[in-house]
């Protein structure tokens, strides 16, 4: 019986299994995280979990803020900080989501709560 074996350098098959792997939930570790909502416009990005990029005003105030990430459970996440000594909250879910302006579909829910409001939207995971 006759096999015959193909052999690939070691950096192609870590490349293929990398870029086969899905988070399975929040309690994974993300690299980037994107989140936005609407009426006023926001976005967040988060960033190896340790800052965050925060867009408010449809863009017009951009702060980098560092974060705390706190588990809840094997679905939600939490990222904590501080902004003009008040409590910055990001509160992530992997719960199925619809962007209310444009219906696009996600696949986290973002709550985020920044000097007293809390706005609601949806994110997700960047690919690198």
């Amino acid at each position: 019986m006759f096999s015959r074996w193909v052999y690939l350098p070691i950096s192609a098959c870590i490349l293929t299994l990398a870029a086969c792997q899905v988070p399975s939930s929040t309690s994974d570790t993300i690299s980037t995280f994107k989140g936005s909502g609407n009426e006023p416009g926001w976005g967040i990005t988060i960033n190896n979990e340790q800052s965050v990029d925060v867009l408010l005003d449809y863009g017009e105030r951009k702060l980098t803020l560092d974060v705390v990430k706190k588990q809840l459970s094997s679905t939600k996440n939490q990222y904590s900080s501080t902004y003009n000594n008040q409590p910055v909250i990001i509160s992530i879910e992997k719960k199925a989501c619809q962007d209310n302006m444009s219906g696009e579909d996600f696949d986290y829910q973002v709550l985020f709560s920044i000097e007293g409001k809390r706005l609601n939207g949806c994110g997700r995971i960047l690919t690198p």
